[in-house]
C-alpha cells in the first residue's frame, strides 16, 4: 500500500507499462511472460522442486493462471518456478504443461498495489482514446475539485476492463468493455483511473471523462 500511496500521491513518474513482450525465450523455447496457463488434459502437479520426486504441493487444473518466476531447461525435462496468482503458494510445474500468459495481472483492476515503474499521464475533463497492446495497463491521473461529480465512461472491448481508485487506493468502481461509471468525490482530491487489457488481445479503446 505504500507503494500505492506514492504512485497516487504522484502526478508524474517514468517508466514502462505492463505490456509483456515476446512468449517463449529464443534460447530455451520456455514461456517468459509475467504469467502462463496450465495447458493440460485434466490437471498438473505443483511440486515443492524441479523434479518428479520432489513432494506434490497441489494439483492445478487446466486453465490455471500462475505468475511465472523463472524457468530452467533439463536435459530430460524443463521447468518453472511459478506461484498461484495471489500468491498463496510457490513451487515448480513442468514447463511442457505451461503457455505463455499476456493478459495483464489479473488483480490490476481490484487493486493499485501492483510493482510498476510505470507513468502516471495527467489529464482532466475531455475525451481520450487509444490502443492497448497485449497486457498493457494504462493509469490515468485527474483531480477533480470538492463535491464533483467525475463521470467516466470507456468504449472498449469485453478484455479492457477499467477501474477508478482513490486517493488513499480504495477502489470506488469498475466495469469490463464498454462500461459508465459515476464517482463523487465530497472532499475533492486525486482519482486514478486505470485502463488494463485483462485478456492479452490489446484493443483499441476510447474514455470520455466529464465532471458535474
Amino acid at each position: 500500500m505504500r507503494l500505492l500511496a506514492a504512485l497516487l500521491s504522484s502526478l508524474a513518474m517514468s517508466g514502462a507499462s505492463l505490456a509483456q513482450s515476446g512468449g517463449q525465450d529464443p534460447d530455451t523455447h520456455l514461456p517468459d511472460t509475467d504469467f502462463v496457463v496450465v495447458d493440460i488434459d485434466g490437471a498438473v502437479n505443483m511440486r515443492a522442486g524441479p523434479t518428479t520426486d520432489a513432494d506434490r504441493l497441489q494439483r492445478l487444473a487446466d486453465g490455471t493462471l500462475l505468475r511465472r518466476v523463472t524457468c530452467e531447461a533439463g536435459r530430460d525435462e524443463s521447468w518453472c518456478e511459478v506461484e498461484l496468482a495471489d500468491g498463496s503458494l510457490e513451487g515448480w510445474v513442468a514447463a511442457r504443461f505451461l503457455v505463455a500468459w499476456y493478459g495483464a495481472d489479473p488483480f490490476a483492476l481490484e487493486s493499485t498495489a501492483i510493482p510498476s515503474d510505470r507513468r502516471i499521464e495527467n489529464r482532466g475533463e475531455g475525451t481520450y482514446a487509444g490502443t492497448l497492446e497485449k497486457g498493457e495497463v494504462l493509469d490515468l491521473m485527474l483531480s477533480p475539485p470538492a463535491d464533483t461529480v467525475v463521470g467516466v465512461t470507456l468504449k472498449a472491448a469485453a478484455a479492457i476492463g477499467t477501474s477508478v481508485f482513490s486517493q488513499d487506493a480504495a477502489p470506488l468502481a469498475s466495469g469490463r468493455g464498454t462500461s459508465e461509471l459515476a464517482v463523487l468525490l465530497p472532499e475533492g482530491g486525486k482519482l486514478l483511473i486505470r485502463i488494463a487489457d485483462m485478456d492479452g488481445d490489446g484493443g483499441n479503446w476510447k474514455l470520455d471523462v466529464a465532471y458535474d
